[in-house]
């Protein structure tokens, strides 16, 4: 089956990606959501959701389109207090930090999460300007954002790090177990 063989392709890919982190390097991405459920999430577990595969595969097409598909060695790194925050956005080019997302149908306003993400992008590459890209059925739209996360906001959000938002312990595999749980 065509599906069995993307997703083991898009798995063996991810796991070549991987890398050893150190105990202080904190991925950019988590930032914006729980660490428990970010840290936990098994990718092949990930990538038997569809809108997960088909996302990922805009990511991969967009990254060879636009020349920036070595992404393994483009990790950002910088350190703040006792952390380094280590990230890849998904594309910069010029002075823009592009962060690309899958949606089923295209949102009226940004994502909180998807704002906050992108800033932390912009924080470390230095970048004034980011653009949110949500790719749709129906079409692309696109936010830009002017305002990269300051350091103060950095530190404050790697001293929560527990769901910010309900949907996230709705999802969660650790919602009935989780003391910090919003639901």
């Amino acid at each position: 089956m065509f599906e069995k063989l993307v997703v083991e392709k898009l798995v063996e890919e991810a796991k070549n990606w991987d890398r050893e982190r150190q105990d202080n390097e904190i991925p950019a991405k988590m930032l914006a959501f729980c660490w428990k459920r970010y840290s936990s999430t098994d990718v092949e577990e990930l990538l038997q959701n569809p809108r997960v595969v088909i996302g990922t595969l805009l990511h991969r097409g967009l990254e060879k389109y636009f020349g920036y598909e070595d992404k393994p060695t483009s990790v950002i790194k910088k350190p703040i207090g006792e952390y380094v925050i280590v990230g890849m956005p998904d594309l910069v080019m010029d002075d823009v930090v592009y962060e690309f997302k899958y949606s089923t149908s295209p949102p009226k306003e940004p994502k909180e999460w998807d704002i906050k993400q992108l800033r932390v992008y912009m924080w470390l590459t230095g970048k004034q300007k980011g653009e949110l890209v949500y790719f749709t059925p129906l079409r692309i739209k696109t936010f830009e954002v002017s305002e990269p996360a300051t350091d103060e906001e950095v530190l404050d959000w790697l001293r929560y790090k527990w769901a910010k938002y309900r949907w996230e312990c709705v999802r969660c595999p650790f919602r009935h177990e989780c003391e910090h749980r919003l639901i």
